[in-house]
């Protein structure tokens, strides 16, 4: 329970803090702030690496800084069959289209992205 708590706490101020330096950003700064994106993914993994979503988007701020071996490996991972059976492939492939429609996908990593959608739907 104490460390539900200190988990639950440390989140908050984590997100806390991201929202402050958040709102100093322009939304496409901090879209486009991949490196800064991934070191915040990070953190928050040290809190509770069990967040699917935080893995997600690590990968995705990987991806289009161009460390596509590392941003692999957490797809393949993320698309492997969970306890319940079910995988995250549909929606890591929704995450991929709609970074694309807002524009945020760097140009020279659309080829990157492209492998990773082909692995992710087979």
């Amino acid at each position: 329970m104490k460390k539900s708590v200190i988990i639950i706490s440390s989140l908050l101020l984590l997100v806390t803090t991201l929202s402050v330096k958040a709102q100093e950003m322009t939304q496409k700064e901090k879209i486009k702030d991949y490196k800064q994106s991934a070191q915040s993914a990070r953190k928050a993994l040290k809190v509770d690496n069990t967040q699917t979503w935080i893995n997600a988007n690590l990968a995705h701020a990987l991806l289009f800084q161009g460390r596509f071996s590392k941003a692999e490996k957490i797809y393949k991972d993320l698309s492997q069959p969970a306890k319940d059976n079910n995988t995250y492939s549909k929606s890591l492939l929704e995450d991929l289209d709609e970074l694309e429609k807002a524009g945020v996908i760097p140009e020279k990593r659309k080829t990157d992205v492209e492998k990773i959608k082909k692995m992710l739907g087979e």
